[in-house]
């Protein structure tokens, strides 16, 4: 069994780039307002998991038009990215898994179905962590 917290349905969301704490979010708009991408439906395919132990369940988002819109962001914004670009929105934070064969068993299930899709679209978003779980805030859309 996976005991986890689940990520609600209205925080579900792909993050093309972390910025951490920004100070100033009106320079980030202004360096990103016109940034042209394909608004489109992306698939959403398998499942995968982050950390040793795992500590975060997602599914895969990889479309050439997310990673395209990742470099344009990070060009735009003068970052270079260390770590591989890996597109995917967060299931669920795991707390424990319970029977790690029957997890694993259930991943390598899943690795390759479809489940679901979801409309690539580029917002600026601010997370604010609560004791409740993140709360995030629309605070532009491209």
């Amino acid at each position: 069994m996976l005991h986890a917290k689940w990520t609600p349905p209205q925080n579900i969301h792909l993050t093309y780039l972390f910025l951490g704490e920004v100070k100033q979010p009106e320079k980030i708009i202004e360096k990103l307002q016109g940034i042209d991408y394909e608004q489109k439906d992306i698939s959403l395919k398998g499942v995968g998991i982050f950390g040793k132990p795992p500590r975060i369940l997602f599914t895969k988002a990889d479309d050439e038009a997310v990673i395209k819109l990742h470099k344009t962001i990070a060009n735009r914004l003068n970052i270079s990215t260390q770590r591989a670009f890996v597109p995917h929105v967060t299931l669920a934070r795991i707390k424990r898994i319970g029977e790690e064969k029957n997890f694993q068993e259930t991943l390598e299930k899943y690795n390759t179905k479809h489940l679901g899709s979801m409309q690539l679209r580029l917002d600026l978003i601010q997370s604010e962590l609560t004791p409740t779980g993140a709360k995030y805030t629309t605070l532009h859309r491209f």
